[in-house]
């Protein structure tokens, strides 16, 4: 691998990663476990200062897949649970070699395909929990907390073909890796459709072949 890993830090800090699969597994190397604190140290992939405050390292081996990266300032002489809170975290698309997925203009789906996918009833996906646009009563979308609030960009143009994910805030941050409806973008970056939510306080991801796009929180309020 070459450095998939970046972050921005001040200089001369001791930082690392950890990796995790979206069913809630560490990465250990190569191979994906359940969460263990006495594997901790197994779990840290160490980042390297290649410029003033600029920290890169390496994305181990892992099968294809999307994966969170939590990134620590290490404390002691070596990683530890006691490091958190995490100073940054990032989620990646992977394809088995590098970042991203290839694709030709035959593997990217229509606005309709999408559309099609999100109102499958059964819409649980590779993702767990109830996927598909949800089985709340509060409609969420690109206008939730403003208009365009979260709709999709990247230097002002939009993201067509973001999957947007939503999980309960605690669970998110416990590790818990539940998706409770899920939604994508058209080519303005606008969502295609309405996610369907309870009242409480969300973790957004926003994922998108060749883009690292930051989570957000929303509250929804009935």
């Amino acid at each position: 691998m070459a450095s998939e890993l970046k972050i921005a830090a001040p200089s001369g800090l001791a930082i690392y990663a950890i990796i995790v699969s979206m069913a809630g597994t560490f990465a250990a190397g190569t191979s994906l476990e359940a969460y263990d604190a006495a594997h901790w140290t197994d779990y840290a992939v160490a980042l390297t200062e290649i410029g003033a405050g600029i920290y890169a390292g390496d994305f181990p081996a892992l099968a294809a897949d999307s994966y969170g990266i939590l990134y620590f300032r290490r404390a002691g002489a070596t990683p530890a649970v006691s490091d958190a809170p995490a100073i940054g975290a990032e989620n990646i698309l992977w394809d088995g070699a590098a970042i991203g997925i290839p694709a030709t203009a035959d593997d990217v789906p229509t606005a309709a395909e999408i559309d099609a996918e999100l109102t499958d009833a059964h819409g649980t996906g590779e993702w767990g929990g109830s996927g598909g646009a949800g089985d709340g009563n509060i409609p969420v979308n690109h206008n939730t907390g403003g208009t365009d609030a979260l709709r999709v960009v990247a230097g002002g143009v939009g993201i067509e073909g973001c999957t947007i994910r939503a999980y309960i805030k605690a669970d998110y941050d416990a590790g818990l890796r539940v998706v409770k409806a899920e939604a994508a973008t058209g080519d303005d970056g606008r969502w295609i459709e309405d996610m369907m939510l309870s009242a409480g306080t969300y973790t957004l991801t926003f994922s998108a072949p060749g883009y690292v796009l930051a989570d957000q929180e929303v509250t929804i309020v009935s």
